[in-house]
Protein backbone atom coordinates (compact mmCIF):
# COMPACT_ATOMS: atom_id res chain seq x y z
CA UNK A 1 0.00 0.00 0.00
CA UNK A 2 2.88 2.55 1.08
CA UNK A 3 4.63 1.81 -2.11
CA UNK A 4 1.44 2.47 -4.51
CA UNK A 5 0.15 5.11 -2.22
CA UNK A 6 -3.30 4.36 -1.93
CA UNK A 7 -5.54 2.76 0.54
CA UNK A 8 -6.40 -0.58 1.44
CA UNK A 9 -10.00 -0.07 0.03
CA UNK A 10 -8.63 0.91 -3.41
CA UNK A 11 -6.33 -2.14 -3.77
CA UNK A 12 -9.37 -4.48 -2.85
CA UNK A 13 -11.55 -2.70 -5.13
CA UNK A 14 -9.06 -3.32 -8.22
CA UNK A 15 -8.77 -6.90 -6.90
CA UNK A 16 -12.55 -7.43 -7.27
CA UNK A 17 -12.62 -5.75 -10.32
CA UNK A 18 -10.00 -7.95 -11.48
CA UNK A 19 -11.98 -11.13 -10.40
CA UNK A 20 -15.24 -9.77 -11.93
CA UNK A 21 -14.04 -8.14 -15.73
CA UNK A 22 -10.27 -9.43 -15.79
CA UNK A 23 -8.06 -7.43 -17.33
CA UNK A 24 -10.73 -4.59 -18.67
CA UNK A 25 -11.90 -4.29 -15.03
CA UNK A 26 -8.23 -2.52 -14.35
CA UNK A 27 -9.09 0.24 -16.89
CA UNK A 28 -10.43 3.70 -16.20
CA UNK A 29 -13.70 4.14 -17.04
CA UNK A 30 -15.39 6.87 -18.24
CA UNK A 31 -18.02 8.89 -15.67
CA UNK A 32 -15.18 8.68 -12.88
CA UNK A 33 -14.28 11.04 -10.90
CA UNK A 34 -16.00 15.07 -10.12
CA UNK A 35 -17.53 16.79 -12.92
CA UNK A 36 -15.97 19.80 -13.94
CA UNK A 37 -17.05 23.81 -12.47
CA UNK A 38 -15.58 25.62 -14.89
CA UNK A 39 -14.86 25.41 -18.64
CA UNK A 40 -11.30 27.44 -19.72
CA UNK A 41 -13.25 28.08 -23.36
Amino acid sequence: MEILKVSRNTIYNWLNNWDNYGVVGLYNRSGQGRKKIFDVQ
